[in-house]
């Protein structure tokens, strides 16, 4: 299994939480909305995964960010 041979090698996804403030180091904001039920600046979905090698990251997790507009 492909995925499985990646995993043994040291390449994982990166975590993503919904609800959870937007990590620049790891989360690329690609979309933002507003939603009354959470904060400002934390994760409402997960468009595109991002993974990692070992210790450096190879691409960004795409997601969507709770923000006000006009902010």
């Amino acid at each position: 299994n492909f995925k499985q041979v990646l995993e043994e090698e040291g390449v994982k996804k990166v975590a993503v939480e919904v609800g959870k403030e937007i990590d620049p180091r790891y989360h690329q904001a690609f979309q933002t909305e507003w939603n009354e039920e959470y904060p400002e600046n934390v994760v409402l979905q997960e468009l595109q995964s991002g993974y990692m090698y070992k210790e450096r990251l190879l691409r960004p997790a795409l997601v969507k960010v709770n923000k006000k507009e006009g902010k």
